[in-house]
């Protein structure tokens, strides 16, 4: 059957000795177990780390293991931090179908007596947490005392 074939005998009783049930080699078994270590310390971090912070992480658990078998058990599993775009205000969206507020001072800004004309601002403050803030400011160009006067403290007064 080996002429046959064309395979030596001793590779053939070699091939016949060997474990034919696919156990996995220790080191196969290691990497394995890292493999599932290195992803529960990757979450655990928050998922938005390099290898570094989950080495890191994983050295003051107490796994012995390098920074680079952490990279290489991250590039297996496909384990890629998810960094978070900067927020950038969009303040300008033309595309909408909403009335536009008419352009009244047409940058015309000098104002014959106090209370004639106001200007406000929106300001974004960025916060640690995802929420969306905005600051009105509404102030007189113009006012006898030279102090800002928050119209909404007098909503119920009519300014003229």
């Amino acid at each position: 059957m080996c002429r046959v074939l064309c395979v030596s005998t001793s590779g053939y009783y070699g091939w016949k000795k060997r474990k034919t049930d696919k156990t996995k080699t220790s080191s196969e078994q290691r990497h394995d177990h890292l493999e599932d270590v290195v992803e529960s310390a990757f979450y655990d971090v928050g998922g938005v780390s390099g290898y570094r912070p989950v080495y890191e992480a994983l050295v003051q658990q107490g796994v012995e293991c390098g920074s680079e078998s952490v990279r290489i058990a991250m590039k297996t599993r496909g384990l890629r931090p998810n960094h978070k775009k900067r927020f950038v205000p969009r303040t300008t969206d033309s595309d909408h179908n909403h009335p536009i507020a008419e352009n009244l001072l047409n940058r015309c800004f000098d104002a014959a007596r106090p209370n004639m004309k106001w200007v406000s601002d929106i300001t974004y403050i960025p916060l640690c947490r995802p929420v969306a803030v905005s600051v009105c400011d509404y102030r007189p160009v113009l006012t006898k005392s030279r102090r800002l006067v928050d119209r909404r403290q007098y909503a119920d007064r009519a300014f003229t």
